[in-house]
Order: structure tokens, then sequence, then C-alpha cells
């Protein structure tokens, strides 16, 4: 599955957005059979335009989807390529429900069912794969397993029978859980465990002062330098309470092996395809300490 594919798949789960899209999926058709069909024939758009009479500009604008062609347009574009335009009326897929919610076919509730019991019965792990090992993994369809890897959701290293979560599976596991109503562990049922956004740059920088002296703290400048150079390694935890962060941990990806003080002040060592990750400040509100969070911050 591509990056594409994955980003539009997660588009159609609003209900809302899969409706409008559905609504234009003829004319997204149209217009991709038109460019798929220019392409193989080695055309571009001006010898269409020249075949057609369609102007170059108006062909740009119907392959970038910001003109509707009309029927007689479309027969033109097709006769310019050599192609007769075919129309179908096919009927509808029939949708079923339970309870006003769409009912989910056999193969979709295996692979539901799969992510949320994996993500429930996970435990730390530490290894080249994932922190989340899978307790029970026989009991599962190995059919399903090799289609959620396909689709990125999990890992199934061949040289153990262990089955590990990917954090698009994971992150697709908690949606199910609470799409369905179930409980999740009592930390993450008070706490969110997400990536810092640019605008807590000023919050986190506040707690980092009141959880080191003075002479040890990351000073408030570096810090914002760290949320905005590497937020994929800045996870905080949020109280859903209060919408305030109780405490996060970070640090910066490279591909050296050993630590040395400039991490600390130059966010611009970081690299984002760094084979290692150097751990620059764990921090939790003293109110919040001594309650698991910064182990669940680690296992993230």
């Amino acid at each position: 599955m591509t990056g594409y594919d994955k980003f539009k798949e997660q588009l159609l789960e609003d209900p809302q957005v899969e409706a409008e899209y559905n609504a234009m999926e003829p004319e997204f058709d149209i217009i991709q059979a038109l460019i798929d069909t220019r392409k193989k024939q080695n055309l571009t758009q001006k010898e269409l335009s020249e075949r057609t009479g369609i102007t170059q500009a108006d062909i740009s604008r119907i392959e970038n989807r910001t003109r509707n062609p009309s029927l007689d347009m479309i027969k033109r574009l097709a006769s310019g390529m050599g192609m007769h335009l075919k129309l179908q009326f096919i009927p509808k897929p029939q949708k079923k429900y339970i309870n006003g919610k769409e009912k989910r076919t056999r193969e979709q509730a295996i692979e539901d069912l799969t992510l949320m019991l994996m993500y429930l019965t996970r435990q730390q792990e530490n290894n080249e794969f994932c922190r989340y090992m899978e307790l029970s993994w026989k009991g599962y369809d190995f059919d399903t397993l090799d289609k959620l890897e396909a689709d990125n959701m999990l890992y199934q290293p061949r040289k153990s029978k262990l089955v590990y979560l990917s954090e698009a599976g994971r992150n697709r596991a908690m949606k199910l859980i609470e799409e369905y109503g179930f409980a999740d562990k009592d930390i993450n049922e008070r706490f969110e465990f997400r990536e810092v956004r640019p605008e807590e740059a000023d919050e986190v920088a506040r707690i980092e002062q009141i959880c080191f002296p003075p002479n040890e703290a990351c000073s408030i400048l570096h810090m914002k330098e760290r949320a905005a150079a590497a937020p994929e390694l800045f996870m905080v935890s949020v109280d859903k309470e209060t919408g305030k962060i109780a405490g996060f941990l970070n640090g910066l990806a490279t591909n050296e092996y050993s630590f040395r003080d400039a991490f600390f002040e130059d966010a611009e060592l970081h690299k984002p395809d760094g084979k290692n990750v150097m751990l620059l400040g764990l921090d939790v509100l003293p109110e919040y300490r001594n309650k698991g969070r910064s182990g669940h911050n680690l296992s993230r």
C-alpha cells in the first residue's frame, strides 16, 4: 500500500468525506482513464490538443480536476486517442446496517479484532522490530496477519513466532477500541500520548524549567528548537481532563553511536533517517510522578 493509498484510506474513514468521494468517483474514474490512456500512447497534452481542437490549458485543467468536462468534450478526447467512449449503468453495492451503523464484512471484523487484541495484550519488548509483543499469536488467522502486514499494520519477523504492531497498526487499534466502546488501560483512558504540536513549544519549555534546576535545564530557545526539528521524537502525555501536558520525552536521531553534549544545544544535528536515537530529556511534572507515564512514553 502506497503512502497515498494509506492517506486516502484514513480520509475515507470520515463518513462525510466518504460520501463526497463516492459522489465524485465517476468523474475521478473518467479523468484517471484519460490520463492513463494518454500516457500509454505517449501523447503529450499539446499533441492531444492538436488532435481534438481542445486547448492544452483546458486539458490540463481537466487532468488537474479543476474543470468538469462535458460529455461532448470527453467524446472528443476519446476520439483524439483513437478510442470510443462507453458508458454503463451498474447497480450500487447494497450496504447492510445494524442499529444505524454499517455492518462490517467477516474479513473486516477479523482484521479489526486482530488489531485490537494485539494492542490490548501487548507488553514491552526491546528489539529491532517494535515495542509491542503479541502474546497469543497462535489464535489468529494467518491470512489476516499476512494482509495486515501487507497494509503496514504489523510486522512478522520470520525468525521468531511473534507479531508486532506497527505505529500505524497501533493507532488504528486505538481508534477501533474507542469506536467499539472498549476500555483501554487506565493510563490510556486518562492520558493521550502523542507527538508535540508547534503551539505547545512554550508549555514544554516551561515544564523543563520546573523539572530541572537552572544549571541543568535546557534553555527555552533550545527546547523550542528541538520541538520544531524533531516532533516525531518529542512525545508528550496530555491529561485528558485538563488538556495540559503532564510530561514528555524528547530526543534526536543520528547516525552517530556515542552521545555528546552538543546534542543538547544543536537541534540541527537531528537526522530524520538516523539509525540511532539519543534521548535528551524525560520530564514529568511533580504532581504526575510515580504513576507510570514515563514508562509508557518510553514504550512508544
